[in-house]
């Protein structure tokens, strides 16, 4: 057996699945998991891996619940749905998609599509549960194993691949800051600076103007630093 061949899960009902013909062969080694034996996540291995869920082939809403355990338990695997429009109008389906994989792909879709697809998702999966990010401030890690850490760590991979605004809301102490610099370590911007600014310092009429500058400073005679923000 070829040790250097990369491992992916495929996710279905083997009785609809229709997406076989279309898997990439070449580099990888598939593993079928049939989603009606209800014991998926104990055939998932701490390896690098893709996962691809053929949502098109199963029975929804009850085959649901399985989806949801496989993707909680292999947080690592960089997951991929086969979807139709029908399914991303499903509130659950619709979380799972969001919150536990790389992208998704409408159908009908190529075999190039899919490979395209699966070589991106495998290679931003996680090497193993606990991963690890270094920032020139020192090594952050997120601890924890359970289905909300794996939740977590899923929606951090998610949001550090786009360019968008993120709000983060959480308590004093629960990893506001963490998760952010996680995001930002994830993302293509990982090179430069992360800057945490403590808006609660400001008050609210000021904030903005520290934040993006004052209009009427910028428009007047010189009276403002390089920022855009007045000057003390």
């Amino acid at each position: 057996m070829n040790l250097n061949l990369k491992r992916l899960y495929h996710v279905c009902n083997p009785e609809r699945a229709c997406l076989d013909g279309n898997l990439p062969s070449r580099q990888w080694r598939i593993r079928s998991i049939d989603i009606g034996e209800r014991q998926g996540a104990v055939l998932l291995s701490n390896d690098r891996a893709a996962g691809l869920i053929e949502f098109s082939s199963l029975n929804i809403p009850a085959d649901l619940n399985e989806v949801d355990e496989l993707t909680r338990t292999g947080a690592a695997i960089g997951w991929v749905a086969v979807v139709t429009n029908a399914h991303l109008a499903d509130p659950e389906i619709g979380r799972i998609v969001r919150t536990r994989c790389v992208s998704y792909i409408r159908l009908p879709a190529a075999a190039e599509m899919i490979a395209q697809e699966l070589d991106r998702a495998y290679e931003t999966s996680a090497a193993d549960a606990n991963e690890q990010r270094s920032a020139s401030t020192g090594a952050l890690t997120m601890i924890g194993a359970c289905a909300a850490m794996n939740d977590a760590r899923a929606a951090i991979r998610r949001a550090a691949e786009h360019e968008r605004p993120v709000t983060i809301v959480g308590e004093s102490g629960s990893g506001r800051r963490l998760t952010a610099s996680s995001i930002h370590l994830g993302s293509a911007r990982r090179e430069g600076p992360f800057v945490s600014i403590d808006c609660a310092a400001y008050a609210p009429e000021r904030l903005e103007m520290e934040l993006f500058g004052d209009e009427e400073a910028s428009a007047g005679n010189g009276d403002q630093d390089k920022s855009g923000g007045k000057k003390p």
